[in-house]
């Protein structure tokens, strides 16, 4: 994450044990949501340096769309993943 406006340093706000494929801000929230090939979607708040909850999924997730209240993820297994990110692991 680079500071745009601050002209600050470049910090790092997110891991996962693969490659990302997607990211979204979910504003109501005030969090990312970054789902990777090692086939979880992580919440994170950028101020802190640990996912506040990590969902594991069934297959590696290929897209992801955010629409309040509700996530769609597509994984590998071409399935459709319903989610509620204000019901983190509710799905």
């Amino acid at each position: 994450m680079w500071p745009l406006t601050s002209g600050g340093q470049p910090m790092t706000v997110a891991m996962h044990d693969a490659p990302i494929k997607d990211l979204a801000w979910i504003q109501e929230m005030n969090l990312l949501a970054i789902k990777s090939l090692d086939k979880t979607l992580k919440y994170w708040d950028t101020r802190l340096s640990n996912p506040v909850h990590t969902q594991q999924l069934p297959e590696r997730c290929y897209s992801m769309t955010v629409r309040n209240p509700l996530m769609v993820e597509e994984t590998a297994d071409r399935n459709l993943i319903e989610l509620d990110p204000c019901k983190r692991g509710n799905g």
